[in-house]
């Protein structure tokens, strides 16, 4: 029915999504953000191109890689800023009375959520494939993803879609969400290239 190679790569990605989690609450979570997202989007790249565990061991793998975009510390902790703000500021929108001014504001921060979600994937594609820095990788994905609107829209759909898995089954969630965003970021990104200087 399944082939060894698609169990062995579901194997893998099942590990970098807990690895995910685990380097995530090591950088305390406002920290580890961004180095936890660009190791699991480079082990995601590697287990997708067919690398042999032999050599190295995707735990190996993803602390290297966590190592080597550590220096983002400050851009994870303004994003996770920004997704706190984001969703404290709809508790508070939310709990006013039913009025067009509460509705039009969740719209507001809905859409700006949307796109900071849109750009932060795009910024991750280019910071890990494309070997850029964060600020020229963000600022590349948020005019990638306004050029490629159906491949964002498909993106976002992929990433609310995996966001309503955690309402279901939460344990599916942290299985599975980190490694299907990551190769949902390299499926729908693979051929989106920077924009030219």
């Amino acid at each position: 029915m399944f082939d060894l190679q698609f169990i062995t790569r579901v194997y893998q990605g099942v590990k970098a999504s807990l690895l995910f989690w685990v380097y995530m609450l090591r950088g305390l979570i406002i920290y580890g953000f961004l180095p936890s997202l660009f190791a699991l989007l480079a082990v995601m790249n590697d287990i997708r191109r067919g690398f042999e565990e032999e050599e190295h061991s995707v735990s190996s793998l993803y602390s290297e890689y966590y190592n080597k975009y550590s220096e983002y510390k400050a851009g994870s902790f303004l994003f996770s800023f920004l997704f706190v703000l984001y969703y404290t500021g709809l508790f508070f929108i939310n709990q006013r009375p039913d009025d067009g001014v509460s509705l039009l504001l969740t719209i507001f921060v809905v859409y700006i959520l949307a796109l900071t979600i849109i750009v932060l994937s795009y910024g991750a594609h280019f910071v890990v494939i494309k070997q850029m820095t964060l600020k020229a990788g963000c600022i590349h994905g948020f005019l990638a993803a306004l050029r490629n609107l159906l491949l964002s829209i498909g993106l976002l759909a992929v990433v609310f879609g995996l966001g309503y898995i955690a309402t279901i089954n939460f344990f599916l969630f942290i299985i599975s969400f980190p490694a299907l965003y990551g190769f949902a970021i390299l499926f729908f990104l693979g051929r989106v290239a920077g924009i030219k200087k």
